[in-house]
C-alpha cells in the first residue's frame, strides 16, 4: 500500500480496497470484495493484535485510510453466497455459503490438530517453520519471533520462519545430481554431527531468528574426509539446528511436550529421527496426510462457518498421533555440541554477509 501511494498514486486513489489474494478469490465467488480474516490481517501487520481490530492509529500515522481495507472476520464467518457467474465457472450450486479463508500458516496450524494452549508443531517445507497456541499474543521483546491470529479469532499461534528448509535440501540435491528416492541412504552415509560439517541454510537470507536479508549460505569445517553424504546430511542438520533455534525461544514461554510434523518433508523417517534429537523433543505424525494439513484446516474452518461442527477444537477430533519418535538423549548430546557451534556462526559472520551484499 505505501509503495503504491509512493509510486503509483493515481491507482492508490481509484483503489477501493486492498485484499489478500485470498480474499479476492473470496470477491470473485461472491461478488463482494470486501473482506478479510484476523489471521492475513495480523501476517499483513494491519491488525492490534491485542484489540483484534485494524491498527487505526498505525495506519493514520503512515498515512494510509483505514476505509481502504475490507471488513475484518474471523476466518469460520460466513461472508457471502457463491454467486451465479461463479456457480456457473466452477460447475456448483449457486448459493452456497462461502467463508472468509484463512492465511496458510493458520490454516495449516488447524490441519495440524494444533488448537489448544500449548500445542506446537513443525511444518517442514519448501519454506519451514514450528508454531505454538497460546491464548493471547506473544510480543518477543527480541523480535524473534511473530504472532499469527488463529482462524477463530480465539487464540494466537506463535511462529517462528527457517526460510529456505525444503529449498536448502531441494538445492543440494540438485547441485549433486542424487534423486530424492537416495535421501535416506545418504543421509545414513555420514553419523550425527556431519563429522565436524556445519551447514548455515541461510540461501535466500533468513528469518527467525536473526532477520537478515544479507545472510548466505555456509558450509563451515570442510575437510577431505567429506563427502556426498556429509553434505547432504550436513545440509539437513542444518536446517533442524535452525528449527531448534525457534523452539528454544518457544519454550522459553512454557513446556514444549511434543512436536506435530506436517510438510513434505515430514516423509523422510531419517529427518524425523534428526529432528526429534536434535530438538531434544518427541516428534509426533500424524493421521493427516502430511502435504494436505493446510487445505484440511481451510476446510475444517469452512466446516465450522456452515455449523458442521461448533468450535475447531471439535473440528480437528479425527486427527489423530499415529507415531510418534523418541528422541536419543545419547544423540542429542552429540547434536548439542554441533548447535552451540551453530548458533556462534552466525555473529561472527554477520558484518562479512553484509560486507558481501555492498560488494555485489
Amino acid at each position: 500500500m505505501l509503495w503504491m501511494k509512493a509510486n503509483e498514486p493515481g491507482l492508490y486513489a481509484r483503489a477501493a480496497r486492498f485484499v489478500q489474494p485470498k480474499d479476492y478469490v473470496v470477491g470473485h465467488m461472491t461478488g463482494r470484495f470486501d473482506s478479510t480474516d484476523m489471521s492475513d490481517a495480523t501476517h499483513a501487520q494491519w491488525m492490534d493484535i491485542g484489540r483484534r481490530a485494524y491498527a487505526a492509529d498505525m495506519l493514520a500515522e503512515l498515512g494510509l485510510d483505514v476505509s481502504r481495507l475490507p471488513e475484518l472476520h474471523r476466518a469460520t464467518d460466513v461472508v457471502g453466497t457463491l454467486c451465479p457467474e461463479a456457480a456457473r465457472a466452477m460447475g456448483l450450486p449457486d448459493g452456497i455459503p462461502v467463508t472468509a479463508g484463512g492465511g496458510d500458516g493458520s490454516c495449516a496450524t488447524v490441519g495440524a490438530g494444533a488448537v489448544r494452549e500449548g500445542d506446537t508443531y513443525c511444518c517442514l517445507g519448501t519454506t519451514a517453520w514450528i508454531a505454538s497456541m497460546r491464548p493471547d499474543a506473544f510480543i518477543d521483546p527480541q523480535m524473534r519471533l511473530f504472532c499469527i491470529q488463529s482462524l477463530d479469532g480465539e487464540g494466537c499461534g506463535v511462529f517462528g520462519t527457517v526460510q529456505s528448509a525444503g529449498r536448502s535440501l531441494e538445492w543440494i540435491m540438485q547441485t549433486l545430481d542424487e534423486n530424492f528416492a537416495a535421501l535416506e541412504d545418504l543421509l545414513g552415509a555420514a553419523p550425527p554431527g556431519s563429522d565436524g560439517l556445519v551447514f548455515l541454510p541461510y540461501l535466500e537470507g533468513e528469518r527467525s531468528p536473526i532477520w537478515d536479508t544479507d545472510a548466505r549460505g555456509v558450509f563451515f569445517g570442510l575437510a577431505p574426509v567429506h563427502g556426498r553424504g556429509h553434505f547432504v546430511r550436513a545440509t539437513v542438520e542444518g536446517v533442524s539446528y535452525a528449527l531448534r533455534s525457534v523452539l528454544d525461544i518457544i519454550r522459553g514461554q512454557g513446556d514444549v511436550a511434543a512436536l506435530r510434523l506436517i510438510g513434505g518433508g515430514g516423509r523422510s523417517g531419517a529427518w524425523q529421527r534428526m529432528l526429534a534429537d536434535i530438538c531434544r523433543v518427541d516428534v509426533q505424525l500424524l493421521s493427516t496426510h502430511a502435504e494436505d494439513a493446510t487445505s484440511l484446516g481451510a476446510a475444517i474452518a469452512a466446516g465450522v462457518g456452515v455449523g458442521l461442527w461448533p468450535t475447531l477444537a471439535e473440528g480437528v477430533r479425527s486427527i489423530s498421533v499415529t507415531t510418534t519418535q523418541r528422541h536419543d538423549p545419547a544423540a542429542g548430546e552429540v547434536y548439542d555440541r554441533r548447535f552451540a557451534l551453530y548458533q556462534s556462526l552466525y555473529p561472527r559472520l554477520k558484518e562479512a554477509f553484509a560486507e558481501l551484499r555492498a560488494s555485489l
